[in-house]
């Protein structure tokens, strides 16, 4: 399935949402800490630290190349 569910919320009030399982149609589902919505890597407190490491370490991956020519 790919569905996926993620709470957005303010770093204070993470721990006030439900944590339990949420019923899609006949399935029930875990909320994610992160998801991923047309190619955008998407956390819960929305500060797309996920995003920028994913985007840090492939350029880190490239200049690593780079350097070897």
């Amino acid at each position: 399935m790919k569905t996926e569910i993620l709470w957005c919320s303010t770093n204070r009030r993470q721990n006030h949402l439900p944590s339990a399982a949420v019923r899609v149609g006949e399935n029930y589902m875990l909320p994610s800490t992160t998801v991923r919505d047309l190619g955008v890597l998407i956390d819960s407190n929305v500060v797309m630290l996920s995003r920028v490491s994913r985007t840090v370490s492939g350029c880190f991956a490239v200049l690593r190349q780079l350097r070897s020519i």
